[in-house]
């Protein structure tokens, strides 16, 4: 099942700036991407959601889609999503968090693997000073 991570960074958006009509559809974006960061949600299917006028789900797109000289994320000016040949919409910066997230989930599992050696050499030495 794709997945998309958010973090911590997403608190200090400038998306926030935007308002919460924005933000929620920057989330239900997120929430509908696949493992390449391509979203096939559309302006009238995210008014339909979010019981929002096909005018405002428009509105979100294009200013998720406008160019941001204030964000952090210099790619695309900014942009958050572009416009695929087809038709959907690709979340600029996917790739870049997913890497992240995968990097820290890989050192997170890297931690619980030295933990669990760490405990059975203990208990192996426990179980040693008994005989």
């Amino acid at each position: 099942m794709p997945w998309t991570p958010l973090d911590d960074g997403m608190l200090t958006s400038t998306v926030l700036q935007k308002g919460p009509t924005v933000v929620a559809v920057w989330t239900l974006i997120l929430a509908s991407c696949d493992r390449y960061g391509v979203s096939k949600l559309q302006p009238s299917a995210v008014a339909g959601l979010m019981r929002i006028s096909d005018d405002e789900a428009e509105l979100a797109f294009e200013v998720l889609a406008s160019p941001d000289s204030k964000s952090r994320n210099r790619a695309e000016e900014g942009r958050r999503i572009v416009k695929t040949e087809e038709g959907y919409w690709h979340v600029v910066s996917h790739s870049k968090y997913r890497r992240l997230a995968s990097r820290a989930a890989a050192v997170e599992r890297q931690q619980r693997y030295q933990d669990r050696r760490a405990r059975e050499a203990m208990t192996e030495a426990n179980q040693r000073g008994r005989s």
